[in-house]
């Protein structure tokens, strides 16, 4: 508009106003280049973009000026850096635009080429027009005109559309990093061809020749500069990569590098994971690394297409797959598989974690989970046991004592005698099945002296010939040279007894039961597997059968009081809980193994003891009646209580009764008292039992002192009550036992000579 205001009033200086919106239009459009520029590229790139486009800028401006300067004429210096400008500025966008694309790998669009054409045709245009403006021969009206506004709009439409973006093909990119190796190298051929053709050809003024001088030595010291910043950036990007790799194998986990589903790289994770060298695994498919098959029965390649597939439209997949490692077998994996855009390029990378070990310790923290609650559950049951047993002691001791006592008393042809001894048998078996849970809860009362398995299992065979019947063979497998175990005898037979009885039931129509007998040593290691036991030698006692075996589901709840398999009426369900307590109770534990219609093995562990095993004890003599010695009973149940002094009165003894310790004690402070045994409860309202004996140990030095107690072995060690202190008659006793408890502290009082009259 100003241009067509200069020419319409016959005002049209130079430079005029107008020159100026000229000039800025080329500067305007460097600067938009280097801004978007900036937006796509680091340093490096910026500093290689300038150099080359400065480098053709100079080679631009080299041309201009040969071209101008020798049609100088009366042009002022600012007229001539005007007519100069024109075209360079235009130009230098140019070259700006056409260096962007091969430095930043953008695509070429239409956009792009309306820009880049607009800009050279412009800058081609103003050099045209100026050149015949210095020779006089324009004039205004021409095809130029027509032509600078089409550039214009050309520039304008291609800017608007022009939306940088970088290129997806990866053959495109190869080309562009090619071509900007080759710039420089342009640039140099280009300076030396100008200095070949302004110095070699006739007639070239002296002004040219100078110009082309000094524009090729600017262009080589660009050239230069340029091939120097090239060899720093592929420096720092061999550097980058060396990063990259090292980062890359250092990984823990593998990774893979996949192209058209073939794997293109892989770090040294991946060759340790698989088994693979990097050289063999380059090139293979993913389904390659896998079994044939995965788990949900798919084929490996039909499930790994279909994954890659979804990778390959934008959907990350994280997913459980099996992989196969060269020579060792398939192992669990966890892949992380995702697309990755490079320049040119669309990759899918898959990482893989091994997560064989991390599912094995899920596995063994079920299995000690389930173990654990199991162990909770059986104490929890052990307990009640333990305490419905005390209970039924109690109750026990007055039924058994006082049908005893009923049948001394009756004569042999009494009619009442065969219901008081339906009665007594009743109680006994009561007894037995408090015994058995007690037993179960590990608060039996035991004593274990050194023994030889095989010796107790040789001593039990005769009995379990009897027990088991004629259509069950019972083999024996008894190891050489086992060693000595500390186990209570009696409860050993118990347990043999019990585990066989279980075998033949499990055979109704006969079978092999085969007992065997060895030793085996548990480390810390073997400690997983076999979670109930410790660290050091053990002897090994196996009852196995051929039986219908035991379901899987059943297998954890075996040892639980009263839980059975067998027909309603046929078991207590007690058997392996009695097993279960007594083995437990000999420090031990016991396991079992069994398939379905294939039969049952129970292995029970005793530690190994040093020392030799002891000889069966001699039968103890039957106890003798008391003479007339003075028993203070001291007992808070009173029916209890009355029993016991009806049993020891008809024994033979004299007896005064308390109720607990505190009046026990105001009888021993009368004067004139005088005891030869205190038979005690333990654990009684105010003064225990065995407060109660320290406290008459001290006042009545050497006075013996007998515990009996319905609770068990682990409550009554919390009360002081040990294995080397007073005797303990265990509830519910019989008429015999307690005479013979009796006795014996009477006696040991007796031969130590520590007997007390007060």
């Amino acid at each position: 508009m100003l241009w067509d205001l200069q020419v319409a009033t016959g005002h049209n200086p130079f430079p005029a106003p107008s020159d100026a919106f000229y000039l800025l239009s080329g500067v305007c459009c460097s600067i938009g280049l280097v801004l978007d520029m900036r937006r796509l590229a680091d340093g490096g790139r910026i500093r290689t973009v300038a150099l080359d486009a400065g480098n053709f800028a100079v080679a631009a401006l080299t041309v201009v000026l040969a071209l101008y300067l020798p049609l100088r004429g009366t042009y002022t210096l600012l007229q001539m850096a005007v007519l100069v400008a024109y075209p360079i500025g235009m130009l230098t966008a140019a070259c700006l635009a056409f260096t962007l694309v091969p430095a930043l790998r953008l695509r070429v669009d239409f956009g792009w080429a309306l820009v880049a054409g607009a800009l050279a045709a412009n800058g081609w245009l103003w050099m045209r027009w100026n050149a015949l403006t210095l020779s006089g021969g324009l004039a205004d009206g021409t095809f130029y005109n027509a032509c600078f506004s089409i550039a214009a709009i050309a520039l304008g439409v291609g800017i608007a559309r022009w939306v940088p973006r970088a290129t997806t093909r990866h053959a495109l990119a190869r080309r562009y990093d090619a071509l900007m190796r080759l710039l420089p190298l342009a640039a140099v051929v280009g300076a030396c061809m100008a200095m070949l053709v302004a110095f070699t050809l006739p007639d070239v003024p002296t002004i040219v020749q100078q110009t082309c001088g000094w524009g090729a030595a600017v262009v080589l010291t660009l050239a230069f500069a340029r091939q120097s910043l090239l060899v720093h950036e592929r420096e720092r990007m061999l550097e980058m990569e060396r990063q990259f790799r090292t980062l890359f194998d250092s990984a823990p986990e593998a990774i893979l590098l996949m192209d058209a589903a073939k794997i293109v790289d892989c770090n040294a994770s991946a060759e340790r994971m698989f088994g693979i060298p990097a050289c063999r695994m380059i090139g293979m498919v993913p389904s390659q690394l896998s079994p044939e098959h995965q788990e949900d029965g798919r084929t490996s390649l039909d499930a790994a297409t279909e994954r890659i597939r979804a990778a390959l439209d934008g959907e990350p997949q994280n997913f459980r797959w099996r992989h196969v490692r060269d020579g060792d077998g398939p192992f669990e994996a966890e892949v992380a598989l995702h697309r990755v855009e490079l320049p040119g390029r669309t990759l899918m990378q898959a990482v893989v974690r091994d997560v064989t070990e991390q599912l094995e310790n899920q596995a063994q923290q079920e299995r000690l989970e389930d173990q654990l609650r199991q162990a909770a559950r059986m104490e929890a049951v052990g307990r009640l046991a333990g305490g419905v047993a005390h209970d039924f002691n109690n109750i026990l001791t007055v039924i058994l004592g006082t049908s005893e006592l009923a049948l001394m008393k009756l004569p042999a042809s009494h009619g009442l005698r065969r219901e008081l001894g339906e009665i007594r048998k009743s109680a006994q078996r009561a007894a037995a099945l408090t015994a058995q849970l007690l037993a179960f809860s590990r608060k039996q009362v035991s004593t274990p002296v050194p023994c030889d398995l095989n010796a107790l299992v040789n001593g039990a065979l005769g009995m379990l010939h009897r027990l088991i019947g004629e259509d069950v063979r019972i083999e024996f497998e008894a190891s050489p040279c086992l060693g000595t175990v500390l186990v209570d005898r009696t409860q050993f037979e118990q347990v043999l007894m019990n585990l066989a009885v279980n075998g033949r039931d499990a055979m109704p129509h006969g079978g092999r039961l085969l007992v065997r007998t060895g030793t085996g040593e548990f480390r810390e290691s073997d400690l997983l597997d076999h979670p109930n036991a410790r660290p050091g030698r053990f002897a090994r006692l196996e009852v196995s059968d051929q039986g219908k075996g035991i379901a899987p589901e059943l297998l954890p709840h075996v040892f639980e009081p009263f839980f059975t398999t067998k027909e309603f009426g046929s078991g207590t369900g007690l058997g392996l809980s009695t097993v279960y307590g007594i083995v437990r109770q000999a420090n031990g534990f016991i396991e079992v193994q069994s398939t379905v219609n294939e039969g049952t093995c129970f292995t029970a562990w005793f530690p190994l003891v040093d020392g030799a095993a002891a000889h069966t004890p001699a039968a103890e003599p039957a106890p003798q009646r008391g003479s007339a010695e003075h028993i203070l009973l001291v007992e808070d149940e009173p029916v209890v209580r009355e029993l016991a002094r009806r049993m020891l009165g008809d024994l033979g003894y004299r007896v005064t009764e308390a109720p607990d310790g505190a009046e026990a004690l105001k009888l021993m402070a009368r004067p004139g008292a005088h005891v030869d045994l205190v038979l005690t409860d333990v654990i009684m309202p105010g003064m225990s039992g065995k407060q109660l004996h320290d406290r008459l140990a001290r006042e009545h030095p050497g006075l013996p002192t007998l515990f009996m107690s319905g609770y068990t072995a682990n409550v009554l060690d919390t009360h002081g009550v040990g294995t080397d202190g007073p005797a303990l008659l265990q509830k519910p006793f019989t008429l015999a036992e307690l005479s013979a408890a009796v006795r014996r502290a009477i006696e040991r009082a007796k031969v130590g000579g520590v007997r007390r009259r007060t």
